[in-house]
């Protein structure tokens, strides 16, 4: 064998020497073992510290967010402390008041407001504020300025404040804000149920423009346009009804709408005119059931109303017929048809108050019935005094009797 690939072998150790070399690695071993014990001591010991810095930050953070609604609860608590007190203040303010004072300060523009709304229903619909709000206070001046001195707040009377800008633009608004109202409610609520036809065909102008029986009830004539005192405004079309639909196949059903001679003491007995005022002075239900509303917000409570005026009447007149024109906006003149609603409304107040000032007989029933019907209450209690007036002047007529002071009764 060449010396390169000699092999040096070492003679293997004797039982002491392998005892001995186990116990130095051994011992090295146990060393190591502890050092990696200690590792693992003191890591662990830096995780519980770890631990422990976190649980002391989320207390901290806790403690922060309980502070800050604290705080807010506290701000909270103080506001509602105030708003306690200021609402003590201003109901012992409000005690002190007199259960029964004067009213409002008559300067007040909502009394201004109100006063031009009840104007507009029982007076008329429209003014013109140069011939009515500058007019002196003069013998002979118009009846209507008369109405507007009698429905206006005293403190609103003088020519210096009807003048004013500010009243002037409050009244004038106001009248615009009920005649609004009241155009809207009829064309929307309660025209088709006075006049029983389907509400689609007075939402639109050309339904109305083309339906026959509103042609027929507005006295509509292609050569002569409408006519001032239409079939509307009597009892005769009461009854009148739309013909019923088209069916598939068939003709659409045509109904004559005739009158002959409308009879002049008939004039405004129509049902629409009784039923528009309802709706205006006593709500939509009125038209429904019995007026005898306990409603406190209608305007017949409001305003306290007890009877009509030939203005309220000649307004519901001329509300009927523009329910069923083709006109959109409730104005003097119609856009459409040309109806001239201002001048129209001239002529039915001028013409009742002549009647019922000349005692025509078939105006005034009209007034009563209509107020009847309005007012059932207030004309029931205003017969039960005339019928307790009435028996008492009969019973006075005992006070005239023969009396003999020996006739004696002791019975009960």
């Amino acid at each position: 064998m060449s010396r390169n690939h000699a092999q040096v072998q070492s003679p293997p150790p004797t039982g002491k020497q392998h005892r001995r070399g186990k116990h130095l690695r051994s011992d090295s071993e146990e060393h190591d073992d502890d050092e990696e014990r200690e590792r693992d001591h003191d890591h662990d010991h830096d995780h519980d510290h770890g631990d422990d810095d976190d649980d002391d930050e989320a207390v901290r953070r806790r403690k922060r967010v309980y502070k800050k609604i604290k705080m807010r609860n506290e701000a909270l608590e103080d506001e509602l402390t105030k708003t306690k007190q200021a609402l003590a203040a201003a109901k012992a303010r409000k005690t002190k008041r007199p259960a029964l004072g004067p009213a409002a300060p008559s300067t007040d523009i909502y009394i201004l407001g109100a006063a031009a709304k009840k104007y507009t229903v029982f007076g008329q619909p429209w003014t013109d504020d140069d011939a009515y709000f500058s007019q002196r206070q003069v013998a002979g001046c118009p009846p209507l300025f008369e109405l507007l001195l009698k429905y206006l707040p005293r403190d609103f009377q003088s020519q210096k404040a009807r003048e004013d800008a500010l009243n002037a633009r409050v009244f004038s608004q106001a009248m615009q804000a009920q005649r609004s109202t009241m155009a809207h409610r009829l064309r929307s609520q309660t025209a088709a149920l006075i006049f029983r036809c389907d509400p689609t065909n007075l939402q639109r102008s050309e339904p109305r423009t083309k339906s026959p029986r509103f042609r027929a009830l507005l006295g509509y004539d292609a050569k002569d346009g409408y006519n001032a005192y239409p079939p509307v405004l009597f009892p005769v079309s009461d009854t009148w009804e739309d013909p019923p639909p088209q069916q598939e196949g068939e003709p659409p059903v045509v109904i004559e709408y005739t009158y002959g001679e409308l009879p002049i003491e008939l004039t405004f007995r129509a049902e629409c005119i009784e039923n528009i005022l309802k709706g205006i002075l006593l709500g939509p239900s009125s038209i429904t059931k019995e007026t005898n509303t306990t409603s406190m917000h209608v305007l017949a409570k409001i305003w306290s109303i007890k009877e009509v005026t030939p203005g309220a009447i000649a307004l519901a007149a001329i509300l009927a017929r523009w329910a069923l024109s083709p006109d959109d906006a409730f104005t003097p003149i119609g856009a459409t048809s040309g109806i001239n609603y201002a001048k129209d409304f001239a002529t039915y107040r001028e013409s009742l108050v002549e009647q019922l000032r000349s005692g025509t007989v078939p105006t005034h029933h009209l007034l009563r019935d209509l107020n009847t019907a309005l007012f059932p209450a207030q004309y029931a209690a205003a017969k039960t005094r005339a019928a307790n007036a009435r028996t008492q002047a009969f019973l006075d007529r005992y006070k005239t009797a023969e009396v003999d002071p020996t006739l004696v009764w002791e019975g009960y």
